[in-house]
């Protein structure tokens, strides 16, 4: 076989948008999200992506292909893009085909902070004891289909949670935000 050739097809077989794409599967990559947040960057939110991928493996059974976190983000830094600029259609579809995404899921965290209710120690006023600790947040998703550039999910899920710290608490509303966006993601 001319050397040539053999080359030329390992060089396609390698390329993303040549994986072999099996009938009714989806093949989907999950973006980093932008923080608006004001308590987010406590616990990563930009990268809950990653979690929300983990999330979309685990339940899809077999109707989605979900691309690994990594891949994406070695798109994105080749492409010099970040989150932010996702928010261009034309850069976050690039970015979709690069990593031979059928759909690109980019999203935004616009809510995720803690309320701290306290009242004064009766044993020592200077002092206040936390009574309760809860976690809200709110994620704004889109989907965009790489082939036509048609916005096939744009949409908020947002989730509350009652946590023993505020590291908790955080933990928990994302969590259930991220549990809603994969929820959404799955029945479309």
């Amino acid at each position: 076989m001319n050397p040539l050739l053999l080359m030329l097809a390992v060089v396609l077989a390698l390329t993303p948008a040549a994986v072999a794409q099996t009938p009714g599967v989806r093949t989907i990559a999950v973006a980093d999200f932008v923080d608006e947040s004001t308590d987010g960057a406590f616990i990563g939110a930009g990268r809950l992506n990653a979690v929300l991928q983990r999330i979309l493996s685990d339940r899809a059974g077999g109707r989605l292909r979900v691309l690994a976190t990594e891949d994406v983000r070695a798109a994105m830094r080749a492409q010099g893009v970040t989150a932010r600029d996702l928010v261009s259609p034309t850069k976050a579809i690039a970015v979709a085909q690069a990593v031979g995404a059928e759909w690109i899921v980019t999203g935004r965290w616009t809510h995720l902070d803690v309320d701290v209710l306290t009242r004064p120690d009766p044993s020592d006023p200077a002092r206040e004891i936390v009574v309760r600790v809860s976690g809200h947040s709110l994620l704004e998703l889109r989907v965009l289909e790489a082939a036509t550039r048609r916005i096939v999910l744009q949409d908020s899920v947002g989730g509350d949670s009652f946590g023993f710290t505020r590291l908790h608490a955080l933990i928990q509303a994302a969590q259930a935000a991220l549990l809603r966006a994969a929820d959404r993601l799955l029945s479309l």
